[in-house]
């Protein structure tokens, strides 16, 4: 990825060659790939693992209204 990486940040990795769009979590525990639905487990990576960042989510820009909803809070991880 070209652009930097933070916690909190969208990302487009793969991980053992499978594409995934998660949030990138950087906590004192390592590095997680996190779900934006809570159904679904943190993945912790490490260094064994095939993962690599392709991209970064920035935002959407979208004409007219849009939708309307609740803001969405970046999930946390567990520490």
């Amino acid at each position: 990825c070209s652009l930097p990486v933070n916690d909190g940040h969208i990302v487009v990795a793969s991980l053992f060659g499978q594409f995934t769009c998660k949030y990138y979590r950087k906590t004192t525990k390592g590095v997680w790939l996190q779900a934006a639905n809570p159904d679904f487990k943190p993945i912790k990576i490490t260094e064994e693992m095939e993962f690599k960042v392709f991209g970064r989510y920035d935002g959407l820009a979208r004409v007219g209204n849009g939708r309307n909803h609740e803001p969405f809070q970046i999930p946390k991880t567990e520490d």
